[in-house]
């Protein structure tokens, strides 16, 4: 997986975001400590597989054909009308 974003402030947080790898909000049968349930919506987990990288998503650098899904969030609010 491949985040993209033209701030490098925010591949630095999504960075630190892997680093922290926070509890998921909803607790499991295995979890003895319920009290970082609920901060944080997904678990997340560090990945080998995810690189984070400053770049603008319109000029990706990537091969035609060679991303299989593309997940926009908070963007929209950034095209020009």
């Amino acid at each position: 997986m491949i985040g993209i974003d033209m701030s490098p402030y925010f591949i630095q947080v999504g960075q630190r975001l892997l680093e922290l790898e926070p509890k998921s909000m909803f607790p499991t049968d295995d979890d003895d400590d319920d009290d970082d349930v609920g901060r944080w919506i997904n678990t997340i987990r560090r990945d080998e597989r995810i690189e984070l990288r400053v770049g603008d998503a319109a000029a990706t650098g990537l091969a035609d054909d060679s991303v299989d899904v593309v997940n926009l969030q908070f963007v929209a609010h950034e095209l020009p009308s």
